[in-house]
């Protein structure tokens, strides 16, 4: 496997150090993370309570980005990611803690601050990966820790489960969260290095205040990013209407901590092996064509979850991560691709906020539909498969075809 690595990739010192610290942080994402609406029902949350907790985290991180896409192209990469990184230790320390849900909300605030990061570090990598080996030089980053992180969830979930699927069992998952954070925290810190060459004349709070005119923001976008981002409007707010509900969905059809990470750990290591097996063939693809692809895989795998029972369970969730196994690097690679190498930050942080609104809007429709619904779980997942239906289409048929690839 290393040897198909190196075959496809071009290394440097930054890509391994987010490698690795990726690798800490994934065992988080993916083992910790899935299973937090839970933890707000056992805090005594509804299932409504789940999609606006959500849905007011992605409205507050909105401001962050706009504000970390001005830092990653005028303080550097470096410097917002080593430090905010810090913030993934206190929202674990407060989740430890928490008592009700609004202490659940207030640790996925302080997390959002990661957010200022998040511009700089997608910058870091577009930085470090040369035209023609993007797409591929993105699956790697992303698909090694998913690698690696394979077990996570079914040893959260088996955790969890042992001690009866109690508060006991998630605090001990905080812990493991905490120290991963720490390490990884350490390690960026330690051995991260700056990539932005050309400094901005004009000062850093002025570029600030300016980041709030999306007027502005929007007039350097490229013309075919704006097309793009429109589009992840309808993507993302689909998203939003379905994702935070399938392991509800799961767990009130009678699956066991235990045997959703075990799903979990196989919708996993389908993406991760589809994401190795596609990296050939990503910078080749079409970009629109491979989008399409993508997301007819995802509403196939809503669709199978929904219907399918436990079967279901088993192989759809796996459709839905091998969609987006494919998804990221083609997503990745179009922004890369039609953004130029000193406003990148700032038009990922457009993408980011376009991202967040839209998501937002569909956690509180999730919300809403299970306040007026007596809590019917199905009602916010099946819309969320016919709007990922529907975007399919709209990738294939609105976006326009690069013709220029930005160096």
């Amino acid at each position: 496997m290393g040897n198909r690595f190196r075959k496809y990739v071009t290394y440097s010192r930054n890509i391994y150090i987010v490698l690795i610290s990726w690798i800490l942080l994934t065992y988080i994402s993916n083992g910790v993370e899935p299973y937090l609406p839970n933890y707000i029902t056992i805090l005594g949350g509804s299932e409504a309570d789940i999609g606006w907790i959500y849905g007011v985290v992605m409205l507050i991180e909105v401001p962050l980005l706009l504000i970390g896409g001005v830092i990653g192209d005028y303080v550097g990469r470096r410097k917002p990611i080593v430090t905010l990184t810090s913030t993934i230790i206190l929202a674990y320390l407060i989740y430890y803690f928490a008592l009700n849900p609004i202490c659940i909300l207030l640790g996925m605030i302080i997390q959002t601050f990661t957010s200022l990061y998040r511009p700089s570090l997608i910058a870091l990598i577009s930085d470090s990966l040369k035209p023609g080996e993007r797409g591929r030089g993105i699956i790697f980053i992303h698909t090694l820790p998913d690698l690696l992180a394979i077990p996570a969830p079914f040893i959260i979930g088996y955790i969890i489960e042992y001690y009866g699927g109690g508060v006991e069992g998630y605090k001990i998952s905080f812990v493991i969260a905490v120290l991963l954070a720490l390490i990884a925290f350490v390690f960026r810190g330690l051995y991260i290095e700056e990539t932005l060459k050309i400094r901005h004349k004009e000062g850093l709070f002025n570029a600030v205040v300016k980041s709030f005119s999306l007027a502005k923001l929007w007039s350097i976008t490229p013309a075919p990013m704006k097309r793009f981002i429109i589009l992840r409007v309808l993507s993302h707010f689909s998203f939003g209407l379905y994702i935070r509900y399938l392991i509800r969905y799961a767990f009130v059809n009678g699956v066991t901590a235990d045997l959703w990470g075990s799903i979990y750990s196989v919708a996993t290591a389908s993406g991760v092996f589809l994401s190795i097996a596609f990296m050939p063939y990503v910078d080749a693809i079409e970009h629109r064509l491979g989008l399409f692809i993508s997301f007819m895989i995802r509403a196939s795998g809503i669709f199978l979850f929904l219907f399918g029972g436990l079967p279901g369970f088993i192989v759809g969730l796996p459709l839905i991560f091998s969609g987006r196994a494919l998804l990221i690097p083609l997503l990745r690679r179009y922004q890369i691709d039609s953004t130029p190498h000193e406003i990148r930050a700032r038009v990922l942080s457009i993408d980011l906020i376009a991202r967040n609104l839209s998501m937002s809007a569909g956690l509180f429709l999730s919300s809403l539909i299970l306040i007026y619904s007596g809590e019917n779980l199905f009602l916010p997942i099946i819309l969320g498969g016919f709007t990922t239906l529907a975007t399919a289409f709209a990738y294939l048929v609105y976006l326009p075809k690069l013709t220029r690839i930005e160096e």
